[in-house]
């Protein structure tokens, strides 16, 4: 106390009388400013007590073995920036609880404190002589507007800002484009897009055993892409281990190599059933075959019903597989954009277009490089006429003739929600295409067209031209048609 109660005079009797305890007013306690940094080393500390912080000591050349031994004799530490890599160990020998500590190491983990970080504190009420208190009022926050995750094209999502499914912006921390390993290891949390490009150097199955650890800690990477060539069915085993309990990853794509087969996709299936939030999955190139495509249809795709995008282009997927991928897209809600071009459906496409004929969900479609029968075109063209979701479809070198093409041209008079329509190196003759531009005259949804034809005259395309010019003085819809070779 500031002044001490006088003692009572003793009486004469053995009476005594209790001295009255003086009153002091309630201590006002004064919050430890916030302030930029490094200007905490000129100024006067103040603890949450509101007295000023007893110069002890001070540390700034960032010993770590002092401050360990001594937390008790320091009152100001200052950790700077050095060409020297402090380990994880050092980080945690802060054992002290009321310092404000100044981090200018490059390797510094935000965010190490237990204490859950607030936007803006709730203010501390004031204490009042009784012990009772007052809690502070709970900060109302807005709620979340959710964002839809636009359809793109691949690989583009490296360098796009990622939508999480809860509608905020994932918060770019950091990325790692030449494969550090060990970094990704060390500091999963500051990292949210990982690249392991291709090399000369032969990488082992002990750096991808440290990718899958640290994928497994990680709460914070959204892309993941593997070029390795040298990438085998055992390294793509190890990063599904940490796929499985990884809860932030939403894009993976994993570059085709030499050395992968069908387990390579059977791993990532098998990790995809367990693993609720990828939403992008590229396996271009690898060669998954129609075994492993089926399971991913009939087993992966009726538990996993968060993937939107799948690109399985130049997977080896046979004929059969056309049937199986046809089921599925009767019921599937998820996914919106399919490339399964390069592939080997033939006339199985035709069950695709029989699957797409009510779904509401896919708006993209690449069925290009397929060797595709009469059957399967014909099917793909009148698919057109019913289905009342899909914007973008690529039929790009699929031996379509000038038969299916007006079949196209037909639905076209009663789609009104496809956006683009590539149909390049097929084999349209000029009848077929003048009919297509003919019947897209009054057709106001179109935007963007490609009839590439390879046989065709000079005289040929200059009549498409001139037929081309006329129509588009009544459709002022399309923006962009390629005609010719």
């Amino acid at each position: 106390m500031a002044t001490p109660p006088a003692k009572a005079a003793a009486s004469p009797t053995k009476a005594t009388v209790a001295p009255a305890k003086a009153t002091t007013a309630p201590a006002v306690k004064t919050a430890l400013a916030p302030r930029p940094f490094p200007s905490l080393m000129s100024e006067t500390l103040v603890q949450s007590r509101g007295d000023p912080v007893k110069d002890l000591g001070s540390i700034s050349d960032g010993s770590v073995a002092a401050f360990e031994k001594h937390p008790q004799d320091i009152s100001r530490y200052r950790l700077p920036n050095s060409e020297y890599k402090r380990g994880w160990d050092q980080k945690k020998h802060n054992h002290h609880q009321d310092l404000n500590i100044n981090l200018f190491g490059t390797f510094c983990r935000i965010g190490y404190q237990k204490k859950k970080r607030m936007a803006t504190p709730p203010a501390k009420a004031a204490a009042s002589p009784t012990k009772a208190t007052v809690a502070p009022a709970k900060a109302t926050t807005a709620p979340a507007v959710k964002t839809a995750l636009a359809p793109r094209p691949f690989p583009s999502l490296m360098s796009e800002t990622l939508v999480q499914s809860r509608g905020d912006p994932v918060k770019d921390l950091g990325s790692i484009s030449d494969g550090s390993v060990a970094a990704f290891e060390k500091h999963p949390q500051d990292i949210s897009r990982y690249r392991l490009p291709n090399s000369e150097y032969k990488r082992g199955l002990d750096q991808y055993i440290q990718i899958a650890s640290g994928l497994k800690k990680s709460k914070t990477v959204v892309d993941m892409v593997f070029e390795d060539t040298g990438l085998t069915d055992e390294c793509v085993q190890q990063v599904c281990k940490g796929l499985k309990i990884n809860t932030s990853l939403q894009f993976l794509k994993i570059g085709g190599s030499k050395n992968t087969t069908e387990l390579t996709g059977f791993y990532v299936f098998r990790a995809l059933e367990m693993n609720t939030h990828l939403r992008s999955l590229d396996l271009e190139n690898n060669p998954i075959g129609s075994s492993a495509f089926n399971y991913f249809c009939l087993r992966t795709l009726q538990v996993n019903n968060v993937l939107q995008e799948i690109n399985m282009k130049n997977c080896e997927i046979g004929y059969h597989s056309g049937e199986v991928l046809g089921k599925v897209l009767e019921t599937n809600k998820r996914i919106i954009w399919l490339n399964i071009a390069s592939n080997y459906f033939s006339d199985g496409m035709k069950f695709v277009a029989k699957g797409l004929e009510n779904n509401q969900y896919v708006v993209s479609l690449n069925i290009s490089e397929n060797k595709l029968g009469n059957a399967g075109n014909e099917a793909m063209a009148n698919m057109l006429k019913v289905n009342k979701r899909l914007m973008n479809l690529n039929i790009s070198n699929c031996n379509a003739d000038s038969g299916c093409l007006e079949i196209y041209a037909d639905a076209f008079l009663v789609n009104t929600y496809l956006r683009s329509f590539i149909a390049d190196k097929n084999n349209f003759k000029l009848p077929a295409l003048k009919k297509l531009i003919s019947n897209l005259e009054n057709q106001k949804v179109i935007k963007c067209l490609s009839t590439r034809t390879e046989g065709l005259t000079t005289a040929e395309i200059t009549e498409l031209l001139e037929a081309a010019k006329k129509m588009l003085v009544k459709n002022t819809t399309i923006k962009e048609w390629n005609i010719g070779e």
